[in-house]
């Protein structure tokens, strides 16, 4: 648990100096494992997303990247407003995934 939320905590710092910032934002795009776990939480990647989506609003896009075996779960279609996953083991496919 510390250490996730020490990673969220960097995170969603990182997001409100952004918003912060004079340059407006467009979208916020995040690179999860898709099936990460920690012991108070079943699903990191909802809880994250859901604490980045109550940062930027509904106005701001919310875009992940997931390992190629991650696991996408209803819930996240609310929470993401896209999501594309890796197709390569190991990751060689990163700028393609990204682009």
């Amino acid at each position: 648990d510390s250490a996730y939320e020490h990673m969220k905590r960097r995170g969603l710092d990182s997001v409100a100096a952004a918003l912060a910032s004079e340059h407006s934002i467009q979208a916020v795009a995040v690179d999860l494992h898709g099936a990460g776990v920690s012991e108070s939480f079943e699903d990191i990647e909802i809880d994250l997303g859901l604490a980045i989506r109550k940062l930027i609003g509904t106005k701001i896009k919310l875009i992940c990247a997931l390992d190629l075996h991650g696991n996408i779960h209803n819930d996240m279609t609310s929470i993401f407003d896209f999501m594309v996953g890796f197709k390569t083991y190991p990751h060689e496919d990163q700028f393609e995934t990204g682009h």
